[in-house]
């Protein structure tokens, strides 16, 4: 790739805010500086993991991690409960058991994370997440050693320059991609010809979605696929375990434009209406053109807006051929 003209090795390379914050950085913190030195013993991680137990969080936001005070402590933790547990529950449980220079070490972690994490960052966002990054390293550096400095601290210092180039962290870090690794590994297979035999899974799956789509209104398929329950999800995933059939049945036809049902329904007037903010607004041509085209490919019917109909005085209007008018 280096004999490409193109290629730029420092600019097409990212570094995986994934691996790099939750596996890397916060997995050394909490292991090697503060259990391996001794600020957090073996009690602590107990207490630990009992007030993490009493905390209640929504399930879109990642696991609960239920074995902090197994073996060496946090065994087995994922990139996904690191996220979660240094961004939700590290403060409230750890801020008494932590010393004055630990503790700025985690503010100044946690809020660059919850800063760089945001689906929507600006300029100054980023300038204050690498601030409070580079001081996470100073204080390392000052209280701990220049050999507790390790790569992933000082490849975080480079995020920013990342999403300068390529946008909010969510848009290139790999815990998509991890999760759809976790999704095929759940398929059995014969351990021979895994990447056939995981294709041929996903296309009878898939088949198995359209057969579904096509008999919505079968009501013995729909008691039949009862018995057929799969496996609950976890994570993020388990909120869409709470929609019925009908539920995701309908959000797939709106998702796909194929909605045939009049949409009705009523709600009490609540007896006084919003005043409007402007009045005699006029839309622009432009924009007006371009609600009349998705008109067009939405309902697949002819739509002309008002202004082009009063200007060409069409008049007569076959039935056959009947034109829809949009006001603009």
């Amino acid at each position: 790739m280096l004999r490409l003209p193109y290629f730029n090795p420092i600019k097409h390379l990212i570094v995986d805010p994934m691996y790099c914050l939750f596996l890397g950085i916060t997995r050394w913190i909490v292991k090697r500086l503060w259990i391996e030195n001794g600020k957090l013993t073996k009690s602590d991680l107990e207490l630990i993991e009992k007030r993490a137990k009493r905390i209640k969080i929504p399930a879109d936001l990642g696991r609960v991690p239920d074995n902090i005070a197994t073996g060496d402590g946090f065994s087995t933790f994922t990139a996904d409960q690191w996220r979660s547990f240094i961004m939700i529950y590290a403060t409230p449980i750890l801020w008494d058991l932590l010393d004055e220079s630990d503790r700025k070490i985690l503010a100044n972690f946690v809020k660059a994370c919850f800063l760089l994490v945001s689906r929507i960052i600006d300029r100054n966002s980023l300038n204050e997440a690498h601030s409070r990054l580079l001081t996470v390293a100073k204080l390392i550096e000052e209280h701990y050693g220049s050999e507790y400095i390790t790569p992933n601290i000082y490849l975080s210092l480079h995020l920013t320059e990342c999403c300068h180039d390529y946008g909010p962290l969510y848009s290139f870090w790999c815990f998509s991609f991890e999760r759809m690794n976790g999704i095929l590994g759940s398929y059995s297979n014969s351990h021979r010809q895994i990447e056939s035999e995981l294709l041929r899974i996903i296309m009878q799956n898939q088949k198995l979605d359209n057969l579904l789509s096509d008999q919505s209104d079968n009501l013995r398929l729909q008691e039949g696929l009862k018995l057929l329950r799969p496996w609950p999800s976890v994570g993020s995933l388990s909120a869409y375990d709470e929609f019925n059939f009908d539920e995701m049945h309908r959000f797939m036809r709106s998702f796909r434009l194929d909605v045939d049902e009049t949409i009705t329904g009523k709600e009490p007037f609540p007896g006084k209406m919003m005043k409007p903010t402007r009045l005699k607004v006029n839309l622009p041509e432009e924009i007006c053109d371009h609600l009349v085209q998705y008109y067009k490919d939405a309902y697949n019917l002819d739509f002309i807006s008002f202004n082009k109909y009063v200007s060409s005085r069409q008049i007569k209007l076959r039935n056959s051929n009947q034109q829809i008018i949009v006001h603009s």
